[in-house]
């Protein structure tokens, strides 16, 4: 059985970080944090069982060719943002398990070295970089979860206004089956 941890705290407002800005309201903000945050992370997905998955990675130059290369040889929707011909960020939709299981790691490891990964099920993302601001806008509609990798992939956050992320007894019935939730 793993063991995570998990803090939920209600009636978020706002969000800005250094990667994004959050437009829209979220009702909870809920921090995951595990010795091993990619099997979480893709546990959660598969569980979840909610495709397409938007997932936006902001890539490192160092890692353009793999991603290129395994995104079109597993046949995986995806397209590229270039912003001020510095910053390229992947938008991929994962279609299914085997889409999750081969992006996923590549995608904890990019996290790991600070570059930033979100993902959201059944496709609420939306692309928005504004220059002033110097990060990505994120644009929250209704009945939406938006998940990304802390630095260094030490743990996952999660935003939502959805009915399956308002309190922890509702938490720990998405959780992955061998999972224990430490509060």
């Amino acid at each position: 059985m793993r063991e995570i941890e998990v803090y939920w705290i209600k009636d978020i407002k706002r969000i800005t970080n250094d990667f994004f800005e959050l437009i829209g309201d979220v009702s909870c903000l809920v921090s995951i944090n595990s010795n091993n945050t990619e099997d979480v992370a893709e546990d959660i997905c598969i569980e979840q069982k909610k495709y397409p998955i938007n997932l936006i990675i902001d890539a490192h130059r160092s890692d353009y060719d793999e991603l290129d290369e395994v995104l079109t040889v597993q046949d995986i929707k995806y397209c590229t943002h270039t912003v001020n011909w510095r910053y390229k960020y992947y938008d991929i939709w994962l279609q299914n398990e085997d889409h999750v299981k081969v992006i996923f790691p590549i995608a904890a490891r990019i996290a790991l070295a600070n570059q930033f990964v979100v993902w959201s099920f059944l496709n609420t993302l939306k692309f928005n970089y504004e220059p002033k601001r110097k990060n990505l806008s994120i644009l929250m509609e209704e009945e939406s979860t938006i998940m990304w990798f802390d630095y260094d992939c030490d743990g996952i956050y999660c935003l939502s206004n959805q009915k399956e992320w308002s309190n922890l007894n509702e938490i720990r019935e998405i959780m992955p089956k061998n999972t224990m939730i430490i509060d």
